[in-house]
């Protein structure tokens, strides 16, 4: 079994919308909120893809023998906080990882974390962040097995409730 991370490619779109749908769906069973990938994915693949356009950002593929298996993204972003040291102010983020359920435990969310990893150090950034909803166990632990640490949590909390 052959393992291969690269960037993706415009011919790649298709892939990256069914792997968002994917993750919408997964992300809507522990968030309620949550649109369905057929009302949410087209906007967010359109505002994430503007977003890796304009501040240095990268797509990653994953393929397993040639077959698509996992996508990531990321791209540089700024936190405007004064309270934080202006050369930690730049971080790179990433946006999604999403692995097909074949090809999870090989290690290939590992290899896509490294990708964006080594794409941040290429522009010179420090940190890097991800978002995750704290019902998703399985983000939540891939996120931390690559040494993602919590560092702030916003509470939720439905009015009237």
């Amino acid at each position: 079994m052959t393992i291969t991370i690269r960037r993706a490619r415009p011919e790649d779109r298709a892939t990256i919308r069914a792997f968002l749908d994917a993750l919408q769906e997964h992300e809507r069973g522990v968030d309620p909120s949550k649109l369905t990938a057929a009302e949410a994915t087209p906007a967010y693949l359109a505002e994430t893809e503007a977003e890796v356009a304009a501040k240095d950002g990268a797509f990653f593929i994953a393929e397993q023998d040639g077959r698509p298996v996992g996508f990531t993204g990321c791209w540089r972003d700024h936190d405007s906080d004064v309270s934080i040291k202006a050369e930690w102010q730049d971080f790179g983020y990433v946006s999604d990882i999403y692995l097909a359920p074949e090809a999870r435990g090989q290690g290939i969310a590992r290899r896509l974390y490294q990708a964006c990893e080594d794409h941040c150090a290429a522009l010179g950034l420090k940190r890097m962040r991800i978002r995750a909803i704290n019902r998703n166990g399985i983000a939540m632990a891939s996120h931390q097995k690559f040494g993602f640490a919590p560092l702030y949590t916003v509470f939720d909390k439905p009015i009237g409730r």
